[in-house]
């Protein structure tokens, strides 16, 4: 039997152990912290030599990596990685790819398209290039590239996930739903709205039909299908969306979980756009709070916030620190981006536009002294 992690992975879990097979049981009903407390039983109880140490050091990775513990999920990655034996390719390729995909969640863009690599080469030997499972990698490479902003890339791969999961009877099961997820967000960033509307529907509805109403598996769509509503000047409609998303994040993962970030930090945007400048600075501040503490100050989801929250303090006219926040901000997604990324351009302009805002505040009030002195 094989069971989805990390957004879709999949890494056999058929072993005779009772404690791993209880992990398993809660990672499908989306219970993190049962999941832990299994896989962490298993690990007390079997010898390093067994093989199965190692599939509970993966399992183990892919379960706080789920619950927003990035530190600690790679921590047991590496055990895992470690520990396999001979006669466990699929085990490897796996855990290659969760670790690949943790890095692309930290802004290690080259290390994930590295470990995501050699986790293909293994998949493709043994499944076949038109298998599910290297449909499942290519929806990985699509996430990878859209993050990175090598949009071409990103779309050819996330195109030939859906393709190779429907044909391979996936169409139910999560690494489809989430392949069509990922198509529809690089869609609308590339401004084809119906089409990216329709697939973010599509797997929202999916979500939906296959888990219950709280399970945060839904998030992710009720979080993409907002933003298309924020994009579309539909403001209400898309914080009704985000506050379900906090809630069934808050609910089952916890106050610090990343999908809670996302969800503040664009309620944040819909506070700002309806002028309610208050609850949007409380709404930024937690979701940086949470990011320092998942991913840290140098990643990109902290970076992008920090900018949002500098916009935010200039058009309340609190220059200054703006100023400060656009630095900070250019700086962090130019050592991950490059500098000649569309992210730290735009926001270089930003900065270029508030810094001559700040000069001629400042000719300003020098000139009223000269003529105060007059």
């Amino acid at each position: 039997m094989h069971f989805p992690i990390l957004l879709g992975l999949w890494l056999a879990s058929a072993e005779p152990g009772a404690a791993l097979n209880a992990g398993r049981d809660c990672i499908q009903r989306a219970d993190y912290s049962c999941a832990e407390r299994h896989f962490r039983s298993a690990l007390a109880a079997l010898p390093p030599s067994n093989p199965r140490t190692a599939i509970a050091w993966a399992n183990l990775g892919a379960t706080l990596y789920l619950a927003g513990r990035l530190a600690e999920s790679e921590a047991a990655t590496l055990r895992a990685l470690e520990s396999f034996g001979p006669g466990m390719a699929n085990e490897m390729a796996s855990t290659l790819s969760n670790l690949a995909t943790l890095y692309r969640r930290s802004g290690r863009f080259q290390d994930a398209e590295a470990f995501y690599r050699r986790a293909q080469r293994t998949v493709d030997s043994v499944h076949g290039v038109h298998s599910g499972p290297a449909g499942v990698l290519r929806h990985h490479f699509a996430e990878l590239y859209r993050a990175w902003g090598r949009t071409g890339e990103a779309e050819r791969h996330a195109r030939a996930a859906v393709a190779l999961l429907e044909n391979s009877g996936e169409a139910t099961h999560l690494p489809f739903i989430n392949s069509l997820l990922t198509l529809g967000i690089i869609l609308q960033s590339k401004g084809e709205l119906p089409e990216a509307e329709a697939l973010i529907t599509r797997s929202l509805a999916l979500r939906e039909a296959a888990f219950p109403p709280n399970d945060p598996r839904i998030a992710p769509a009720l979080l993409a299908l907002a933003s298309l509503r924020i994009n579309g000047a539909r403001v209400p409609e898309a914080e009704q969306l985000l506050r379900r998303a906090l809630s069934i994040s808050q609910a089952s993962l916890g106050p610090d979980h990343p999908y809670c970030a996302t969800a503040l930090n664009n309620l944040a945007q819909t506070a700002k756009l309806g002028g309610h400048f208050a609850e949007a600075e409380d709404s930024y501040r937690r979701a940086l709070a949470i990011w320092e503490k998942t991913v840290g100050q140098r990643s990109i989801d902290y970076a992008l916030t920090l900018s949002n929250f500098a916009d935010l303090f200039r058009a309340q006219g609190k220059l200054m620190g703006a100023e400060r926040m656009y630095r900070r901000s250019i700086d962090t997604l130019s050592a991950v981006l490059g500098p000649d990324h569309a992210a730290v351009q735009s926001r270089r302009q930003s900065l270029q536009e508030l810094t001559a805002a700040l000069e001629r505040h400042t000719n300003h009030r020098v000139s009223l002294q000269s003529l105060r002195k007059r």
